[in-house]
């Protein structure tokens, strides 16, 4: 989560890919990571298929 947080400190949103880059774990890891940020309420998940990236809660409004 810490990879995530940080990246998302300049950026509006992270990736699947970006957080396999940033954070140094495989595919299926980065989508585990994401479902339980957002059964968490972490993240939000927006868009779909290869469209889809996350984002603070706090930034969902905008």
């Amino acid at each position: 989560m810490d990879a995530a947080l940080v990246f998302l400190k300049t950026n509006p949103s992270i990736r699947n890919s970006k957080l396999r880059e940033i954070a140094g774990v495989e595919y299926d890891q980065a989508i585990t990571f994401f479902n339980r940020a957002i059964l968490e309420k972490s993240l939000v998940r927006k868009g779909h298929s290869s469209g889809t990236h996350y984002i603070l809660p706090n930034r969902s409004e905008k």
